[in-house]
């Protein structure tokens, strides 16, 4: 699996989560499994710029 796949898994994942917390009742469990959303998100963004910084560095060596 490439990493564009994996931050693709990472998002889909997170809104997976996100809709899932909208119908839980209970607001701490809401909150945690916001919370997991959100680093989520976070470590696909990090891997996304990851991605993008090994590339750039990749053109800049051709």
């Amino acid at each position: 699996m490439d990493q564009k796949q994996t931050v693709a898994r990472l998002l889909e994942k997170a809104k997976k989560y996100r809709d899932f917390a909208r119908w839980v009742g209970d607001r701490e469990t809401v909150r945690r499994i916001l919370a997991l959303t959100a680093e989520l998100k976070q470590r696909a963004r990090a891997l996304a710029k990851l991605n993008e910084d090994l590339t750039n560095e990749i053109r800049d060596d051709i």
